[in-house]
Order: C-alpha cells, then sequence, then structure tokens
C-alpha cells in the first residue's frame, strides 16, 4: 500500500482503550495510519510478520531510532494498536528516485 500524508486524527481514537474489539492488523494499520505518519521520524506505515514470533505486526519506518527521552510524548510510537503489536525499524532518510534514469 502506498504511503500517504495523513490530516486529522484517526478514526480509531486511542490504541490503547480498553474492550477494543479485536481487528487483525491490515485494519488496525488502516484505523492508525494517518495518525502514525504525523509523528517525528516516521517515515511509512505498513503490515509484516514478527521474526521472532511470527505473528502479524504494524511496521512503523523511521529514519533513526530516538529514545522516548528525546521525543515529545505525542511523538512516540506505541507499542500495540488495538491490540496488535507494532515494530519501528530505522530505515534512514527516503528521497525519491529519479526514474528518467537508465541502469
Amino acid at each position: 500500500m502506498p504511503y500517504r500524508p495523513g490530516s486529522g486524527e484517526s478514526p480509531g481514537g486511542d490504541s490503547d482503550r480498553e474492550g477494543a474489539s479485536h481487528v487483525d492488523a491490515r485494519q488496525a494499520r488502516d484505523l492508525h495510519e494517518s495518525r502514525l505518519l504525523q509523528l517525528a521520524n516516521v517515515t511509512g506505515v505498513s503490515t509484516g510478520r514478527d521474526e521472532y514470533t511470527g505473528e502479524d505486526v504494524i511496521v512503523v519506518f523511521v529514519t533513526r531510532i530516538v529514545s522516548r527521552d528525546g521525543l515529545r510524548s505525542t511523538d512516540v510510537v506505541p507499542g500495540e494498536l488495538e491490540g496488535v503489536p507494532v515494530r519501528v525499524v530505522a530505515i534512514g532518510d527516503v528521497e525519491a528516485q529519479d526514474d528518467s534514469e537508465e541502469f
């Protein structure tokens, strides 16, 4: 799924609310993607499988890993959304490539 800039609050509301109905990773991503893309250093959001447990997860791509102390509380990526674990992956700065060049 292509990444798109987010705008406004997520339709899913808070991620840590009690009694949230079970949703799969894609549904949880869809509910929270626009809000996640507004966080500092976040460049993309996807879904995948945890390499150790094999469970479905939401993957949040960031330019670099920053300690919680180095972020505003509103820019901290949550550990789970709608009961789905969230994994943060540092990928560095993302730049568009010129597709007119030949390889």
